[in-house]
């Protein structure tokens, strides 16, 4: 019998959202969740509100300290080595403690799961030219307690977009099949609604911006109510709602995806400007409008690059810039 353990380690909700998706598709058993909770609050309620539904396998909840879990780290390391692996899924190896964690296991395959647009970032700019092992001076400090911190392993990606295998690895694409499996569709039309999803604030040079593409949608579909949905991490939304009164708040504690499937909307117009879940609304729902927003000016100007290559992959899943 076969005693290998299946590993996702996670932090987001997206992550976790994926990592039931690939327990569907590979029919994987021997669970084991690491759920790392080194974000926002609001972040860690959203993930611990999906885990109710898990009653399979061993969840490990991991508390980092804020100020140095080097120790722990290597706790858990330890933790983990005590079993081999047929699989690991990650949302993120730029975490170097991630890859560490990564470096030091014994597996057969690695996959990187979607977290969210950043992938993107992750693929092209690291994996692509193999610059994912750059160490920082203060990881060298795992080599003392006998840990490696190169990650040799070919990357494998379950994913939403149109990736180019690299280096040996495989590119196997997520449908999402699992969370929509059970989806049955109430009979109200959505044709007049655009859902608005909202982004960080942090992205943007100001809030002039965020004002002025409002006030461009609401103009051109001025028909239309729009429901505004914030970002678990924004924090501009209580202003929002004051731009004009067909504007309506509606602040979630889920995924949107999750919001859409559970009460059996079909969207017809989704917006939103760097959101992955511009993605997963179209793989959900395939007849629906999906239009991302560009982003002109943002905080750290030299994310103009970044921003461009996602737009490119968006273009390839049929999502189009509002014009």
């Amino acid at each position: 019998m076969d005693n290998k353990k299946n590993l996702f380690i996670i932090n987001s909700p997206l992550e976790f959202i994926n990592a039931r998706e690939a327990i569907y598709l590979f029919n994987l058993k021997n669970i084991i969740f690491l759920v790392i909770y080194n974000r926002s609050t609001n972040n860690i309620t959203q993930l611990n509100e999906q885990l109710k539904d898990v009653n399979y396998g061993e969840i490990i909840q991991f508390y980092p300290s804020r100020r140095s879990s080097f120790f722990e780290y290597i706790k858990l390391i330890k933790q983990l080595k005590k079993y081999s692996y047929e699989k690991v899924f990650t949302g993120d190896l730029n975490d170097s403690n991630f890859r560490i964690i990564i470096a030091n296991l014994v597996k057969e395959k690695l996959f990187l799961l979607d977290e969210g647009t950043s992938t993107i970032e992750e693929y092209e700019k690291k994996i692509k030219t193999n610059k994912l092992n750059r160490y920082k001076i203060k990881e060298f400090r795992y080599l003392l307690s006998g840990l490696r911190l190169k990650l040799n392993d070919d990357i494998n990606f379950f994913t939403y977009y149109d990736f180019e295998p690299l280096f040996g690895g495989e590119v196997i694409r997520n449908k999402m099949k699992y969370i929509r499996k059970d989806f049955k569709r109430n009979h109200n039309d959505y044709s007049e609604i655009v859902f608005f999803l909202g982004q960080p604030e942090f992205i943007f040079a100001d809030s002039i911006e965020i004002n002025l593409i409002i006030k461009k949608i609401i103009q051109k579909y001025k028909d239309k109510k729009i429901l505004y949905i914030p970002h678990r991490e924004e924090k501009y939304k209580h202003s929002i709602k004051n731009i004009d009164k067909n504007i309506e708040i509606l602040d979630l504690n889920k995924p949107i995806e999750k919001y859409f499937l559970d009460n059996g909307i079909y969207p017809k117009h989704v917006i939103s400007y760097l959101s992955t879940a511009l993605t997963t609304t179209k793989i959900l729902f395939p007849e629906c409008l999906v239009e991302y927003v560009k982003i002109k000016n943002p905080y750290n100007k030299s994310d103009i690059n970044n921003f461009e290559i996602i737009y490119t992959y968006f273009e390839k899943d049929n999502i189009l810039e509002f014009k």
